[in-house]
C-alpha cells in the first residue's frame, strides 16, 4: 500500500502543471505572438513576421506550427530577394545598353 501512495504522491508532483508552472500564461503569449506573425506575412511584412515567429520560438520551440510558418516566411523572403536581384541586374542591363545607342 506504500508503494501505491508513493506513486500517487509522485504522479501528482510531475503533472505538467507542477514541473511547468507557467506554461499556461506562456501558451497564451504564443498564441497572440503567432497570430500577429500570420497577420504580418498576410500582409506582406516578412521581416515583422519573422521577428515574431522568432520570438514564439524562444517561449515554445518545439511548436512545428511556429516553425512551418518560419519556413514559408524564409522561403517568401529568399524569392522576394531574388526576384530584386534579377530586377537590379536587368536594371543595370539595360542602362548599359542605353549607354550604348548613338542617337541618329
Amino acid at each position: 500500500m506504500n508503494n501505491i501512495l508513493k506513486a500517487a504522491d509522485f504522479q501528482s508532483q510531475t503533472t505538467l502543471d507542477a514541473v511547468d508552472p507557467g506554461r499556461h500564461d506562456r501558451q497564451k503569449s504564443v498564441n497572440v505572438l503567432l497570430a500577429k506573425g500570420i497577420q504580418y506575412y498576410r500582409h506582406g511584412d516578412y521581416g515583422k513576421a519573422r521577428d515574431t515567429f522568432e520570438q514564439v520560438v524562444i517561449q515554445d520551440p518545439l511548436n512545428l506550427e511556429v516553425n512551418a510558418w518560419l519556413n514559408r516566411v524564409y522561403m517568401k523572403m529568399d524569392f522576394v530577394g531574388e526576384q530584386r536581384t534579377f530586377n537590379d541586374l536587368l536594371r543595370l542591363d539595360l542602362e548599359n545598353e542605353w549607354a550604348y545607342v548613338t542617337p541618329g
